[in-house]
Formats: structure tokens, C-alpha cells, sequence
């Protein structure tokens, strides 16, 4: 079975995030699975906020697909709650508290997920 580790980050900064050396990995998996039925690989697969380029029910879909392409292990990491939901449990949670000021509301935190 295919161990499936979930790191969550609450508030990135996705702008930063598409800017991100790693923004790309394991990109053409993630199509792969989606694309081509019946897809299989052993080998591990990391995805770098893989919500960008699915819609909800490929979000919601995403756990079951690793499982069944054979995947030796999956690290997803993510923001996205229908990915969370799909996953019978969230090995890590990095989350860093946002000090909110007087001035304007900042939606994102610039330091968390980016790497």
C-alpha cells in the first residue's frame, strides 16, 4: 500500500509558491494520472500544491489515484481542504503563526510553504 504523507500549509503565499524552484515537480505525474488510464509507477511522487491544476473532484480523487497507480510513497504538499478530506490522516501539519498589524489584512503569509 502506498504511504501517503500530507503537509499542510494554512495561508501561503501562492504567488511565491509559483515562483518556487519546486512549483514544477513531478508535474508531468500528476497529469499522467488524470490522463492516462490505468497508469502505474513504483517510484515516489512529491507534489508541490497539486490544487493549481486540478479542479475539486480531481482534488477529491487525488489519494485514490496514487493508491492505485503503486506508488511506493507520496508526499503532497498542500493547502487544499478536499485534499486534506481524502487522506485518512494528516502526518504533518506546519503552520507558523501570522501576526496580523493594524494595517491592511495580508491574505497570505510570505515565509510559510515556499521553501
Amino acid at each position: 500500500m502506498t504511504e501517503i504523507e500530507v503537509i499542510v500549509y494554512r495561508r501561503p503565499n501562492m504567488f511565491k509558491v509559483e515562483q518556487s524552484i519546486y512549483g514544477r515537480t513531478d508535474l508531468n505525474e500528476l497529469e499522467k494520472l488524470f490522463t492516462v488510464e490505468g497508469y502505474k509507477s513504483t517510484k515516489e511522487l512529491n507534489l508541490y500544491y497539486p490544487e493549481r491544476f486540478l479542479n475539486i473532484l480531481e482534488q477529491r480523487a487525488l489519494a485514490d489515484r496514487i493508491r492505485k497507480a503503486g506508488y511506493s510513497k507520496a508526499t503532497i504538499i498542500t493547502h487544499s481542504v478536499y485534499i486534506v478530506q481524502s487522506v485518512p490522516m494528516v502526518l504533518t501539519v506546519q503552520d507558523e503563526d501570522i501576526q496580523e498589524g493594524k494595517g491592511i489584512f495580508k491574505l497570505s503569509n510570505d515565509s510559510v510553504g515556499c521553501h
